[in-house]
């Protein structure tokens, strides 16, 4: 398959959804490759291209297409982009080995990724005590009681675990997705975090294992208040023991806690 089919048969807005990167009505979302508090890309679907107005983005000045936004979300190199936004159209598998080269971060096996999922989300769990902002929204929605007994697993991401003394944290940080290097390539650019501001729910598997992290922002009710890491997968809280009778679904995880 070459470019010009992936272009013509690829919306951009279908590598977008593919990567939970949500437009509003006005075809503008937040950018991903920058602390970003306003909508500042605007999608064009027409073009198949999105463009950051923002003169603090590394990829300002340049309209990126489905297959270089796949490179820059994916830090892969063109011809994994290419073969990915492939396996975006026909629905299978792709089929290439990532360039060490290009990403010195290795992605961590099942076992390595939930136990680094576990470690930062008891270092979340003791943040929440330190946050008046969580505290207060926890209060606010009857929850705080609960936590306070131990009953519900909640979390606060700050955005601090990867500073100062906590440096040796960045490279676990990027294995799992909880940070992004803002210039794929040059950590000397800094790092997007994942959730900042958000309460921390984790995903669990059948044996109770923390598989993924679900976000909640504190301070955006309109829109980008929910983040899930890549590839999500688990329940929250749990699954539910076998002999279970009757299960009640819920929209979201603080519908389910506050039930």
């Amino acid at each position: 398959m070459d470019i010009k089919e992936i272009k013509t048969r690829l919306p951009i807005g279908t590598v977008l959804m593919h990567y939970g990167l949500k437009m509003d009505k006005n075809n503008r979302l937040h950018c991903p490759f920058h602390e970003d508090k306003k909508p500042s890309m605007q999608v064009y679907p027409k073009t198949g291209t999105v463009y950051c107005f923002s003169t603090t983005c590394a990829k300002h000045g340049k309209a990126i297409d489905q297959i270089d936004l796949v490179m820059y979300l994916e830090n892969c190199t063109k011809h994994e982009a290419i073969v990915k936004c492939e396996s975006l159209i026909t629905g299978m598998p792709a089929q290439v080995k990532r360039s060490k080269a290009k990403s010195p971060v290795v992605e961590a096996c099942p076992a390595q990724h939930t136990a680094t999922l576990t470690n930062f989300f008891t270092t979340f769990r003791k943040a929440v005590y330190n946050s008046p902002e969580a505290k207060a929204y926890l209060k606010k929605r009857h929850l705080w009681a609960g936590f306070e007994a131990k009953r519900f697993a909640i979390g606060y991401n700050s955005g601090q675990f990867h500073h100062g003394s906590r440096k040796a944290n960045i490279d676990k940080a990027l294995s799992v997705g909880l940070l992004k290097e803002r210039r794929p390539g040059n950590p000397k650019a800094g790092y997007q975090v994942w959730a900042k501001d958000c309460l921390i729910f984790p995903l669990k598997n059948a044996q109770g294992e923390i598989l993924s992290l679900y976000g909640r922002s504190l301070k955006n009710d309109s829109d980008q208040r929910h983040f899930y890491l890549k590839n999500r997968q688990g329940l929250f809280p749990g699954y539910p023991p076998k002999n279970t009778k009757k299960i009640i679904l819920t929209e979201s995880i603080i519908d389910c806690l506050s039930i």
